[in-house]
């Protein structure tokens, strides 16, 4: 009878040792389930962060501030097309800005712009024209100035115009014209007939202060007959 029993405690305790050892198994599979679960999870997580970014697409329940999606460029919903569109837009917009901005920084006027609206609703500069003024001056020497100025302004840019070039050679025409008064001027004060002129001024005051001024006088008349 004891052995029975003690052969049945054995048998008891084996059991039980096997259901712990399964217990315990299962628990540590149960564990390792759950970490690779989370490391999958955080694996597909950034997957789909890198995702969202490389594709420039994010959730509508989600905010962003990147400045560098689709949503926060305003281009969200747009085709491929009109996407192309407002890229050629923005480059134009770039090129006239810097185009206009280099006439102002010679001397032209604030400049005047034309706008197209984009696929995206925002305004985009397509045109542009700066002004400056370009009648002659008082002197001579002052067109002169003024008009070095005007070619200056009109050849600002990096890549004048057809109507800048015009401006600017308008501006060389009166530059010459300027500069050739300038010499006509310069050529009075230095000629003999100038000098000439001044002695006959000297004689003819000298004539009347003689006793018969009408004979001088007529002498001096026959000689420049």
């Amino acid at each position: 009878m004891l052995d029975i029993i003690n052969h049945s405690l054995i048998n008891n305790l084996g059991q039980n040792n096997l259901t712990q050892e399964v217990e315990k198994q299962n628990f540590n599979q149960n564990l390792i389930d759950k970490e690779q679960t989370a490391i999958i999870s955080a694996e597909n997580n950034r997957y789909q962060d890198q995702l969202m970014i490389s594709n420039k697409i994010v959730p509508e329940n989600k905010e962003c501030d990147c400045g560098e999606c689709d949503r926060c460029l305003g281009k969200e919903g747009l085709s491929e097309s009109e996407k192309a569109e407002i890229k050629r837009l923005e480059a134009r917009d770039r090129e006239v800005r810097t185009h206009e901005q280099a006439h102002v920084n010679a001397g032209a006027s604030s400049p005047h712009y034309e706008y197209e609206v984009g696929p995206d609703g925002k305004r985009y500069i397509t045109g542009g024209h700066a002004e400056i003024e370009t009648s002659k001056a008082a002197t001579p020497k002052q067109t002169i100035e003024k008009a070095q100025k005007i070619k200056r302004a009109a050849l600002a840019p990096a890549n004048p115009s057809a109507q800048d070039r015009k401006v600017a050679a308008e501006a060389e025409n009166m530059l010459r014209e300027a500069e050739l008064e300038l010499q006509k001027e310069n050529n009075k004060k230095t000629t003999p007939e100038g000098s000439q002129k001044s002695s006959i001024n000297e004689q003819i005051k000298g004539m009347f202060s003689q006793k018969n001024p009408n004979q001088e006088l007529g002498n001096l008349l026959q000689i420049f007959g």
